[in-house]
């Protein structure tokens, strides 16, 4: 690219020297492959990027367009890793492009520490470890959405550069994010994950001296009450504050339950959609997916 980007490889530096000094890493533009690209170049910087990567992509971001998708991308294969991080956005607000990146290294991050060793969780119970489309879609949706808030959470406490938003900031994004999940939203799962970084990665709920005083502010918006949506605010909130502070730390049960939730959510949202009653209780979530069209039924 021909423009100038001693401003960005200088908010990297930064971003790098906070993850390090706050969590004990040694990472380093070195170790960790950068492309700097935008919305009129991206269709043919990163198919030439993503050649370093092998294994560690989707074929969907070799398509024309995949750059209006992102804001930054992490990608990772066996032996390298890297970052597509979009240098026309947050063009005016130099902290926001900084914290991208730091949102991006605390994936990183919890990618390294889920396990004992640096094992990894995607590739060992994301890919063929499931017995059934319900199952997969707990494994799957449950990892994708609560690796999403952990690294936003994890990347509030990591730049103590920038002020962690506070729940009235939050409330405009949070209200429409309700109304498009009510709506039909085509991504629930990303809609879920921005309303529990918009609920959990804040000022009132981070720093609260009890989870009782945590959940009462967040009942005062209201912003969705359901079933579902309440076990899923419980136990990601729960995992986040965990006594012993390593919240990265996950096991397979605790990413299944995160994702039966998720599963359920979608249940509650069709239930509403089709003009029926949510219970207050669980709900059939393989009959309302199926009718979703979701899961097939499957042989015995």
């Amino acid at each position: 690219m021909k423009k100038d980007n001693k401003l960005y490889y200088d908010l990297l530096d930064q971003a790098f020297e906070l993850m390090n000094s706050q969590l004990g890493t040694a990472y380093t533009r070195d170790a960790i492959d950068i492309l700097l690209t935008d919305a009129k170049n991206g269709d043919r910087d990163i198919p030439k990027f993503l050649k370093k990567f092998s294994g560690g992509y989707e074929d969907y971001m070799l398509e024309p367009g995949y750059i209006e998708q992102i804001r930054s991308q992490l990608v990772i294969a066996k032996y390298a890793c890297g970052i597509i991080a979009r240098t026309d956005v947050d063009v005016d607000e130099p902290y926001r492009w900084r914290h991208m990146i730091i949102h991006d290294m605390c994936r990183l991050f919890l990618i390294g520490h889920e396990f004992e060793g640096g094992k990894n969780f995607y590739r060992t119970y994301c890919k063929g470890y499931a017995k059934s489309k319900i199952e997969d879609g707990q494994i799957y949706g449950g990892y994708s959405l609560w690796s999403e808030v952990a690294a936003e959470y994890l990347a509030q406490l990591v730049d103590t550069e920038m002020l962690t938003p506070t729940l009235e900031q939050n409330e405009e994004h949070a209200e429409w994010i309700v109304r498009d999940l009510k709506n039909g939203a085509f991504d629930v799962k990303e809609c879920l994950e921005a309303l529990l970084i918009d609920c959990l990665a804040t000022q009132e709920v981070m720093f609260a001296d009890s989870k009782e005083e945590a959940f009462e502010i967040i009942a005062e918006y209201g912003w969705l009450d359901t079933t579902y949506w309440k076990k899923l605010l419980n136990a990601v909130y729960d995992h986040l504050h965990a006594p012993e502070g390593k919240f990265w730390e996950i096991d397979i049960e605790f990413i299944k339950s995160i994702g039966s939730y998720y599963l359920g959510i979608r249940a509650e949202l069709m239930m509403e959609r089709i003009g029926q009653p949510i219970p207050s209780g669980d709900v059939d979530i393989e009959k309302y997916l199926r009718i979703l069209g979701e899961f097939e039924d499957e042989e015995e």
